[in-house]
């Protein structure tokens, strides 16, 4: 999978949760949620990969945040 990909992934899971638990929601609103979430998720996961991984997190993160 590719680091957009993976990006596009972990946002949209987040998204379509958020977007649910909201009564009215705002789309730009629970993009922004959702991006950030997946970004704790990326945050997460730098912490945790060896450094032959660590390129493609660094990847993913600059995606969600395009």
């Amino acid at each position: 999978m590719t680091a957009k990909q993976e990006a596009t992934k972990l946002v949209d899971k987040f998204y379509y949760r958020l977007y649910e638990l909201q009564r009215n929601p705002e789309i730009e609103l629970v993009m922004n949620q959702a991006k950030a979430c997946a970004l704790i998720c990326v945050n997460e996961m730098l912490e945790e990969v060896i450094n032959e991984d660590r390129s493609y997190w660094e990847e993913v993160k600059k995606e969600i945040n395009k």
